[in-house]
């Protein structure tokens, strides 16, 4: 099956209408959500209304959900980005689909999506030919979404009310040659068990999909994806939950972010063997010096701004301790330029992931059964004690 691009999901017609605008957003595919790409080309070509036809049920829910008449109805900044992202379901959901299909069988295999929500992951899946499909919602309302999807494309799925972290998830759905997350685990009270979890949802040599926001990316200190907020994503939970109760009353924070380093270990520890699908490209030096000016113009906002909030002092000072780490970083790569490149090259690629790549995609494959080589996965909290349901993530 093709490739489907950053208008996956759209008209052919809005396609050929926004023409070669197409082609310049897929040379920022790496810098921006699919969303942003696929809703800004339907909005540019005057597609929407489509997307309403094509998606009755749906996309009526969606204007009764946001208190609209039509997707094209003004909004405030941050409803527009979270219902964008809800129109795109189908898109991105597609987008994933087909980047794993060049990485692990899809079809004729079981496929579990944790953190449904809408059901664009489902639709894209079910349509490529996976045996089974399972959604997984602990958000019971958010199925509504994926049940008006499913209605309108006609697609197979299951949709499961539940929690990942539920011990007896396992025994009741069973076990998958697939299971995504996107956008999902910095949503888990508790990501080391999350993984865990996967892992034992997992048939011996299946594969998870894991995307993960990166919360040292400038754009997710401007404004993080979730609350919209600037710097907020520097902070520890009980901070950000401070600042999002102050912005955004009535909001609650759920968002825990971890380090690539933090994920690795998790999913070595229960079995499976981790990869980055997306490794830095391009030029290091114009990315490294796009960073450089990128994290130091976030700071000169940080300092102007250290009034705004009770936490903006700590705002600056974190970015000061990044800028430094980055700086520093920066003189290390220069030394070795010379006399050790392929270490030039190695930290240049460990900088750009750090602070220049804004989601994180890696696919972690279960090793195969083999007597005496590994150990179940440990599914009890390292933390200890009981845990509550969670949210699985930003709708999808």
């Amino acid at each position: 099956m093709a490739r489907r691009g950053a208008g996956a999901g759209l008209p052919e017609q809005a396609r050929a209408a926004a023409g070669r605008g197409v082609l310049r957003f897929k040379r920022w595919a790496k810098s921006f959500p699919p969303a942003a790409l696929a809703l800004s080309v339907a909005r540019r070509a005057g597609f929407l209304p489509t997307l309403q036809r094509r998606y009755p049920a749906f996309t009526a829910l969606l204007c009764r959900e946001f208190g609209l008449r039509s997707l094209d109805d003004s909004l405030d900044p941050l409803a527009r980005s979270h219902l964008d992202f809800a129109v795109s379901t189908v898109a991105r959901g597609r987008e994933v689909r087909d980047g794993l299909a060049r990485h692990v069988r899809v079809r004729d295999r079981a496929v579990l999506d944790v953190g449904c929500a809408y059901g664009g992951f489902l639709a894209a899946f079910s349509e490529y030919g996976a045996s089974r499909v399972v959604g997984l919602e602990v958000q019971e309302p958010l199925l509504r979404f994926a049940r008006a999807l499913r209605e309108d494309l006609g697609f197979r799925a299951e949709l499961v009310a539940g929690d990942l972290l539920a011990p007896d998830l396992p025994a009741r759905l069973g076990t998958f040659d697939l299971v995504c997350l996107n956008d999902v685990i910095e949503h888990v009270a508790d990501p080391a068990l999350a993984v865990a979890r996967v892992a034992a949802l997992l048939n011996p040599g299946g594969a998870a999909f894991f995307q993960v926001p990166n919360r040292l990316h400038p754009a997710a200190i401007l404004r993080d994806g979730h609350f919209g907020l600037f710097g907020v994503s520097l902070l520890g939970p009980r901070e950000a939950g401070r600042r999002v109760a102050e912005a955004l009353p009535g909001r609650v924070n759920d968002v825990h972010y971890e380090s690539l380093t933090f994920y690795r270990s998790a999913m070595t520890r229960c079995g499976m063997r981790f990869e980055l699908l997306d490794a830095p490209s391009g030029d290091p030096e114009l990315r490294l010096e796009a960073a450089a000016r990128a994290l130091h113009e976030c700071l000169a906002q940080a300092r102007s701004r250290s009034g705004d909030s009770a936490s903006g002092p700590r705002v600056v000072l974190r970015l000061e301790r990044l800028c430094r780490a980055f700086d520093s970083g920066l003189r290390a790569r220069a030394g070795a330029l010379t006399a050790d490149r392929p270490r030039a090259d190695a930290m240049a690629r460990k900088l750009l992931l750090a602070f220049d790549t804004p989601f994180w995609r890696i696919f972690a494959r279960k090793h195969a059964a083999r007597p005496g080589r590994l150990r179940a996965p440990v599914l009890d909290s390292p933390t200890g004690g009981a845990v509550a349901p969670v949210s699985h993530g930003a709708p999808k």
